[in-house]
């Protein structure tokens, strides 16, 4: 009988952690182990937690990757699964992941599909607002044993699928757990891309990876989730730093291990996060020179470029018009920003300052 330890983390969102716990415990197939890592500490989770067996780790760090290393250095089990505190598994997601290690020789992971909910756990239909989201759906088994991995050196295609999406969501995921100790001190770096890394360790493991079209994890998409709540300019700022952060930790570990041909990350969604990320980043300092570089790579891609041409938001009318400015102004970056954030070009400036003044004092 297989043995699987749930590793759930959370920082500062408690709302949703007692259903992530709750649909633990009513897994039809329970785990070995529940480790819980979060930063506060809250009398009514606390006892839930305590009464449920499970085992409780405080960790101020801000990283979900420092999360997720911490709670796998105290696992003792073969199998890992992961959960985001946002996130909940479905009843048989347990013991359908179990199966599948049992049944399949040298399976090392183990990847599902995700129903997407709103804040409430109630279903959404794959409208304009969550197509992004739909889109990481793979509607169909996909198998790669030891050989296929390198065979198959296109990472981003396997019969017209994105492979790269069998990296969405750690919530999604069930794996060796020695196939990501070796990658543990680059884990502990992310902040947000922790399931890119899973996905890296397991394609360089000697072992095969599963995706399971079906649906075993509700996905949930609500106003303060971490890479949506652009609020203000302290958080843009704050998650673009972030998310530019773990691509270069990514590529980096890429390089290190000479996997450019098996993994390809300057053709994924990924690459273009980061450099959405470094667009606003720029526009939210008015560094010219970064706005300048990070509109030249997204149109560079075709994608990018039919998304802006056709795109009905102001903010990226601006970025495509500002394509046939030689030089673009420090008028046209302010202008974006204010309407971006929504703030007067004063309020703009006033938060620029302060934010630059707290950069030097903490020098």
């Amino acid at each position: 009988m297989s043995r699987v330890t749930v590793i759930v983390i959370a920082h500062d969102r408690r709302q949703f952690l007692p259903d992530a716990l709750r649909s633990i415990v009513t897994q039809t197939r329970r785990p070995y182990d529940v480790i819980v890592v979060k930063n506060f500490k809250d009398d009514q989770i606390d006892e839930y937690i305590e009464r449920s067996g499970f085992t409780s780790i405080l960790l101020s760090d801000e990283r979900g990757g420092a999360k997720y290393e911490r709670g796998l250095r105290e696992a003792d089990t073969d199998l890992v699964a992961f959960l985001d505190d946002d996130d909940y598994y479905l009843n048989r997601k347990l013991e359908v992941a179990l199966e599948a290690f049992e049944k399949t020789a040298n399976l090392g992971f183990y990847h599902h599909n995700v129903v997407i909910v709103d804040a409430k756990g109630i279903e959404l239909p794959c409208t304009t607002d969550i197509a992004y989201y739909c889109e990481k759906k793979l509607n169909k088994k996909i198998f790669l044993n030891n050989n296929d991995k390198y065979l198959k050196i296109d990472c981003i295609s396997h019969h017209g699928d994105p492979l790269f999406w069998l990296g969405f969501n750690s919530s999604s995921i069930v794996m060796k757990r020695d196939a990501i100790l070796p990658f543990l001190d680059v884990l502990k770096k992310l902040y947000y891309a922790q399931d890119g890394l899973f996905l890296i360790s397991a394609l360089v493991s000697p072992y095969a990876l599963l995706h399971d079209p079906i649906e075993l994890t509700a996905y949930r998409v609500h106003g303060s989730q971490t890479t949506r709540s652009y609020n203000d300019l302290d958080s843009l700022i704050s998650i673009s730093k972030r998310t530019i952060n773990d691509y270069e930790v990514l590529s980096d570990l890429i390089s290190e291990l000479g996997l450019h041909n098996l993994i390809n990350l300057s053709k994924t969604e990924f690459k273009r996060s980061y450099d959405w990320s470094r667009l606003y980043y720029g526009v939210s300092l008015g560094d010219s020179d970064l706005v300048r570089e990070a509109i030249k790579e997204l149109l560079n891609d075709k994608e990018n470029r039919r998304n802006f041409a056709k795109s009905t938001k102001l903010k990226f009318k601006i970025f495509y018009m500002s394509l046939s400015v030689p030089i673009i102004s420090k008028v046209l970056i302010n202008y974006a920003a204010t309407r971006i954030l929504r703030v007067s070009i004063k309020d703009l400036q006033s938060l620029r300052r302060k934010i630059k003044g707290d950069v030097i004092n903490n020098v």
